[in-house]
This record gives C-alpha cells, structure tokens and sequence, in this order.
C-alpha cells in the first residue's frame, strides 16, 4: 500500500497496517499473499464439507478430475498447482485468452467453481459481472473469491463505463505500481456489497479472516 493509494481510500493508520499486511505477508513456500492463502483455505474447507478432503491446493490440482473450474485471472499459489488440472479453465487479463467478466464466452451451466481474487473491483458494471458468473455456474455451483472491502462503510463508485468512454466521479485510481500493472478501479466496495451480491441470486457465506478485518473470502452459491 503505497501513500497515493491509501489517501484515495481514506484509510486509517491502522487499515492501512492491515492492507500492507493483506498485500504483503507472503508464503515462503508458493509466494500467495495472505488473501490469496485464506481464499484457498476456504475452498478446501468448502470440499471438505461436501465429503471431499485435501490437504493442500497440490493436492487437489493432483488428484481431481471430475470437477469443471473457471479461474479468472491468475491467483497466485493457487494457479501454480491447478494448472494441470483436467477440467481447469484460465483466463489472464490482456492474453489472448482474456475473458470479459461483463460477457464470458463460456456455455451456461459449465463449472463447479468460478474463482476470482481482487477482479471484480476493476469491472466496470460489477452487477452485470455477477450475472454472468451465475449464470456460467452450474446450479448449486459456486463463485469463490475476495475483493477489497472497507466493511464500515458503503461502496464509493469512482468510475464507470459510459457508451464506450470511461467517465470518473472521484480521481483515477489504480491498483499495481509499475506502468505495466496498473488496473482501473471502478469500485471501492463497502459492506453494502453483500446486499447486491444477494440481489444477484446468490447465497453467500463470508469466511472471515480473524486476525485481519480486511481478508475476507465470499462464497457464493448460485440459487
């Protein structure tokens, strides 16, 4: 978290203690941040309570086949030990396999799982995003991820798309330092996030993180 960032996000000293801890507390091991592990825990937990035990994402990517998962931009720890795994299905934003979460090219009813971390806020109509993502679950399938959320307050919309030409209501911001990472924010999402996340036919649960008010990982059932 850099001071740009936190001053457009109006954070605290303390919420800012927390998102560098979000960002920056890294695995020695496979190099997730800290919102990325919880996210992975929390499918793991997600399988077990179906009857389906894996001690590790390795472990899953390494032994599953039945199940059909859409990872919509790379999810650092995770992708790494899914890549191999028959019935995943990656897109990277800016590849040529770039998919747009407003109108996914993928049949209906086609996964298990839709995993995205810290995307949706960068999608310009996240309404419409939530739509298409339950509309490419299978019924009872379900769309596990994080965002950024400043749960004590409602979501600010800083930008959006408008006839084609992005329109600001508040200072660009973006998230990734260098010039070649640097993604629009389109939401600042608050706690009001989960009224409209309900309001897209979803049930959703929040697998909070108890140390860390800022990682939070949804999981989102498709009705």
């Amino acid at each position: 978290m850099w001071d740009e960032l936190s001053e457009e996000w109006g954070l605290s000293p303390e919420l800012r203690r927390f998102a560098d801890l979000r960002e920056g507390t890294i695995c020695g091991f496979c190099h997730a941040p800290e919102r990325a592990m919880h996210l992975a825990a929390t499918l793991l937990d997600d399988l077990a309570a179906m009857g389906r035990h894996y001690e590790t994402i390795r472990a899953l990517g390494q032994n599953v086949s039945d199940l059909r998962i859409a990872e919509i931009n790379q999810i650092p720890g995770l992708h790494e030990n899914l890549a191999n795994m028959p019935g995943l299905i990656y897109s990277e934003y800016g590849s040529e396999s770039s998919e747009d979460l407003m109108a996914l090219s993928y049949c209906d009813a086609s996964f298990d799982y839709v995993l995205t971390s810290d995307t949706l806020e960068h999608v310009p109509d996240f309404d419409r995003a939530l739509a298409e993502i339950r509309r490419v679950l299978k019924p009872g399938g379900k769309h596990v991820f994080t965002i950024p959320i400043i749960w004590e307050r409602r979501t600010r919309q800083r930008a959006a798309l408008i006839d084609g030409n992005i329109v600001h209501f508040l200072p660009a911001s973006y998230h990734g330092k260098s010039l070649a990472n640097e993604y629009l924010v389109f939401n600042e999402f608050g706690g009001d996030v989960v009224q409209r996340i309900e309001e897209a036919q979803f049930d959703m649960r929040i697998e909070h993180n108890a140390s860390n008010p800022l990682i939070a990982t949804l999981v989102c059932t498709r009705r």
